[in-house]
C-alpha cells in the first residue's frame, strides 16, 4: 500500500472510532439509587427527593434531600441552580465521605 492510502485509512478509522465512543457515552445513564442503599464513597449516584433543608453560604449551598431517608448534598456556587426548600429534585453526583458521614457532591440537579 502507498503511504497516502495508509494515512487515509488510519484517519477514517480514527474518526469512526471517535464517533462510536461518543454515541456509546451518550447512551450510558445512571439508575436511580435509594438513599438507604448508598453505603460507601467513591461512586456516582442519581437520587430523587424533596429538599428539606437549604443552607446557602458564599461559595457553597448545603441541601438535605429526603426520600424517606435523608442525605446531605453539597452544591458549589459556580453551578447555576435556583433551588428552594420543598422542591422535588433529581441529583446526580459523586458520593464522598466527610467527617465520617456520606454526602453527595452535586454535578447536576434537575427540578
Amino acid at each position: 500500500m502507498k503511504e497516502v492510502t495508509l494515512i487515509k485509512l488510519a484517519l477514517i478509522s480514527s474518526i469512526i472510532g471517535i464517533l462510536i465512543l461518543y454515541i456509546s457515552v451518550e447512551s450510558i445513564s445512571l439508575n436511580e439509587t435509594e438513599i438507604n442503599k448508598i453505603t460507601y464513597a467513591g461512586n456516582d449516584v442519581k437520587i430523587k427527593g424533596v429538599i428539606t433543608k437549604l443552607d446557602e453560604r458564599e461559595k457553597v449551598t448545603f441541601l438535605e434531600i429526603s426520600q424517606p431517608n435523608t442525605m446531605n448534598v453539597v452544591v458549589f456556587k459556580d453551578s447555576k441552580f435556583d433551588l428552594k426548600q420543598n422542591d422535588y429534585v433529581e441529583v446526580i453526583g459523586s458520593v464522598e465521605e466527610y467527617n465520617g458521614k456520606l454526602q453527595i457532591i452535586a454535578e447536576e440537579i434537575k427540578r
